[in-house]
């Protein structure tokens, strides 16, 4: 991961925020890599422009995508992917039932592969004419949340389109029918025997005893050259399908948001998680007073520091420091925490700004563990399910601390982490708009630096 430099004054910051703002870069989500198969590409991308739309609106969320001509695709990569996306665009002789078996997620709105894809018996090449809006039949779902059973879901803009639907099962179509262990989430208002987004779970068994080797979905987009499907897409049609690829990525199955605990310290200095701060019996005169930027720990080499007895003070980048406390008991949380935004986001007192060396010693220890962390998806939108994935080679406690681009802290959480992969969600429903940068801190010091872009 690259290492974001030292972070910049406020008036930088509203510079970085309007260029960024204006040329909205694609930070990728490097842990979950698409392939899209499509009918025709150029250059890297689709030239059918729903595909296209669809490709853009990936890279937007985050993810990667490698466009793959149905004409050269080589289904033997397969496993080098998170998501498989097939278009209606491919031709359904070419991608056949390459795909069935692999063990890495697809997403499909091709409906002549149903069958390829052992979703169907037999093909059910069949198109809803003037679609507007689908009825919502499984409530509750994570695609689903908030839409009732019953309702109604505009997914196109007045006019209408056409698109691709299959037949539900007891429809009396036969081998022409979805599976009736698949999960119908929205039919079509206008013809209820026929879906609109069907999703299947790992070790579901389909059609011909075929076991699904991760999950699946089947969606009501087309975009077969002669139709259009994404260009009238309403933002509820929108936000289905971008719920489909979380699903599909195992968004749903992250850690459950836990209650945060406080901390209690005694006798009590000024305090806040993740920072030492000096107690108020400790004198300290520093002159002229060094600046300080969240996260960063600089002091200018014409800054006098007299305290007693006289500590060593080097400057470094991240600093392990051991204070004494009298009566003290502070213990990290065993449990995974939620990373929220902070209740009070004002930013800390400026009294409590200034550096300040505690009486004793002051150890600098570098950190041996390899350390990864990320956000995923970045960008975001606000109120998305978002969380920081951290990559450990050893345990360690691990503190991730959210700044706006104002230098204020608005979020802030702690957990002892395994080795391994560990992922803390960040709630974005309560955050604004805009640039906010993260430091990892492993064991008391920074480790990496980086930034997340939330969107609406």
């Amino acid at each position: 991961m690259q290492q974001r430099p030292n972070l910049p004054s406020a008036a930088g910051f509203l510079g970085i925020f309007g260029i960024v703002l204006f040329f909205l870069p694609t930070l990728a989500a490097a842990a979950y890599h698409v392939k899209f198969i499509v009918g025709t590409e150029s250059a890297g991308q689709p030239t059918d422009p729903d595909d296209l739309a669809v490709y853009n609106r990936l890279q937007v969320r985050g993810f990667p995508v490698t466009v793959s001509d149905d004409d050269t695709d080589n289904p033997g990569d397969a496993s080098n992917y998170q998501l498989i996306v097939i278009s209606a665009t491919s031709f359904s002789n070419l991608v056949g039932t390459h795909y069935r078996d692999v063990t890495v997620p697809v997403l499909n709105w091709d409906v002549i592969l149903n069958d390829d894809l052992a979703l169907t018996g037999i093909d059910n090449n069949t198109q809803e004419a003037t679609v507007t809006t689908g009825m919502i039949v499984t409530g509750g779902h994570y695609i689903t949340s908030g839409m009732g059973t019953g309702s109604t879901v505009q997914l196109y803009n007045p006019g209408g389109s056409t698109c691709w639907s299959a037949y539900l099962p007891g429809s009396g179509q036969g081998l022409s029918e979805l599976d009736p262990d698949l999960t119908t989430l929205v039919i079509s208002q206008t013809a209820p025997n026929k879906a609109l987004l069907t999703v299947g779970e790992t070790g579901t068994q389909v059609y011909n005893g075929v076991v699904l080797q991760a999950r699946r979905a089947c969606i009501y987009l087309d975009d077969d050259f002669v139709y259009s499907s994404w260009s009238v897409l309403t933002a509820t049609g929108v936000t289905l399908f971008d719920r489909t690829v979380d699903w599909l990525l195992g968004f749903d199955l992250l850690a459950p948001t836990p209650t945060a605990t406080p901390v209690t310290v005694s006798p009590s200095p000024t305090f806040t998680p993740g920072a030492w701060m000096t107690p108020t019996n400790t004198p300290v005169t520093v002159s002229p007073s060094p600046t300080f930027t969240p996260g960063v720990w600089t002091t200018p080499t014409t800054t006098a520091v007299t305290s007693s007895p006289s500590p060593t003070f080097t400057p470094v980048t991240s600093v392990s420091v051991s204070p004494t406390f009298t009566n003290t008991a502070l213990a990290m949380p065993s449990a995974t925490p939620t990373f929220h935004p902070s209740t009070n986001a004002s930013p800390m007192p400026a009294s409590t700004r200034t550096p300040t060396p505690l009486a004793g010693s002051a150890t600098v220890t570098p950190v041996t563990a390899a350390t990864s962390a990320q956000v995923v998806p970045n960008p975001a939108w606000v109120g998305s399910r978002v969380f920081f994935q951290v990559d450990i080679s050893e345990p360690a406690n691990i503190e991730i601390t959210l700044y706006n681009s104002a230098g204020e802290r608005v979020a802030q959480s702690s957990a002892a982490c395994p080795a391994g992969i560990t992922r803390l969600p960040l709630e974005t429903s309560q955050l604004a708009t805009g640039i906010y940068f993260y430091h990892v801190r492993q064991n008391g010091q920074i480790t990496s630096r980086n930034k997340l872009v939330l969107m609406r």
